[in-house]
């Protein structure tokens, strides 16, 4: 019965201990002239998390898990950036998007 008691002490720490492990990424996002980008999607497309810099382009997500992970930056008329990342603590992480330039064929107006 003790062994049965231990066991299930043992498997409750373990787990508190594998929750816990947990950290934040952080940062800003910019366009190539240094101005901060309020309203970019900041995003970890494996966890499916994601969050909105804020009106100072700031961002921060939490409870990220420790492992290996993408960082998607998306914003409109900008060009999507996609960002390896590993996460054994936490980051302090900048982003430069820059414009996206579309090449629109022409329109003829006749009348």
């Amino acid at each position: 019965m003790r062994k049965i008691y231990f066991l299930t002490v043992l498997l409750g720490l373990v787990s508190l201990t594998s929750f816990s492990q947990s950290y934040s990424i952080s940062g800003e996002v910019r366009d190539a002239e240094r101005n901060l980008i309020p309203g970019a999607n900041v995003m970890i497309p494996e966890l499916n998390k994601g969050t909105v810099t804020n009106s100072k382009g700031k961002y921060q997500l939490n409870t990220i898990p420790e492992g290996s992970y993408t960082l998607k930056v998306t914003y409109l008329g900008f060009e999507t950036i996609e960002k390896l990342i590993e996460v054994s603590g936490d980051m302090q992480l900048d982003v430069t998007l820059n414009e996206a330039n579309y090449m629109l064929d022409g329109i003829m107006v006749s009348a």
